[in-house]
């Protein structure tokens, strides 16, 4: 008696290329291709998208106390993870990661705003409000994508960790002593600072925009990402500029124990939408 013969197991890695294939098509089938039109963006328009975002703020600070909530708790989260495992090399560049998930943060804030563009009452629930959009499924992909970036930003400064500063760390106050009085250890921290950098603007260049445009919007993903590295090549200073404002005004909130994030990610949040107001036609 023949055994019958079995078809070839495919490989992971042609599975997870089948996925990845899968996706990216389900993406450009849902995406209608419109191309929107942009403005160009002064330093006086990112001054005006961030006072009305804070009046936004002010306006709704009790109804979004909830949402404003989330990213503090999940980066306290993320820390005592970090400090939990001794993983020293990852707490500096988690803490920079929240700038890093930033945008997908505040997508309820997003709503929150459209909802008082619309005059509709703001309440407790409006942030949540996002999940009923119809791009729901691409502001989740967008999410994931950004998770993935950090979680391979920290991957490569775990590794450089291992390789420079780990052998010389046994605690905090070793890893930092090692950092600042070493060799190896500013040669780590120089590379961690210059390969944050470089993500950092590969983040913004894809996704100042995009968010905003996907809640608004019928566009899908691509042509979102589309209109933020667009607008990025357009106006490189201002966008550069945008993004040293969301850098330094969280790392200034993270200061006490993350709770001014509380105050920065709603104003934040608000002012990226009237930015997006002001960019997109």
């Amino acid at each position: 008696m023949t055994e019958t013969s079995q078809p070839p197991r495919p490989s992971s890695s042609g599975q997870i290329a089948r996925i990845v294939q899968g996706l990216a098509g389900r993406i450009t089938a849902q995406d209608p291709g419109f191309e929107p039109d942009l403005n160009p963006l002064t330093l006086d328009d990112l001054r005006a998208a961030l006072r009305a975002g804070w009046n936004d703020f002010t306006a709704s600070r009790h109804e979004t106390q909830l949402a404003a909530l989330i990213l503090p708790l999940v980066g306290a989260l993320l820390l005592a993870v970090g400090y939990q495992g001794a993983q020293w090399s990852l707490i500096l560049p988690l803490l920079a990661g929240v700038a890093l998930i930033g945008p997908l943060a505040a997508v309820g804030f997003y709503e929150v705003s459209l909802r008082r563009e619309l005059g509709e009452t703001v309440d407790l629930f409006s942030a949540f409000r996002v999940l009923e959009r119809p791009a729901l499924g691409a502001v989740a992909i967008m999410g994931v994508a950004l998770a993935l970036v950090l979680a391979v930003w920290l991957g490569m400064v775990a590794a450089l960790y291992d390789a420079l500063v780990a052998p010389q760390s046994a605690t905090l106050p070793d890893a930092a002593r090692a950092v600042a009085t070493t060799a190896p250890g500013r040669l780590f921290a120089a590379l961690s600072v210059v390969g944050g950098g470089l993500v950092a603007l590969a983040v913004l260049s894809m996704s100042v925009v995009t968010m905003p445009m996907l809640i608004d919007r019928t566009s899908g993903l691509t042509t979102a990402v589309r209109a933020s590295l667009r607008l990025t090549m357009r106006n490189p200073g201002v966008v550069l500029a945008w993004g040293a404002i969301v850098a330094v005004a969280l790392f200034l909130a993270m200061l006490p124990a993350l709770l001014g994030l509380v105050v920065a990610l709603p104003v934040l949040g608000h002012a990226s939408w009237h930015l997006y107001r002001r960019a997109v036609i």
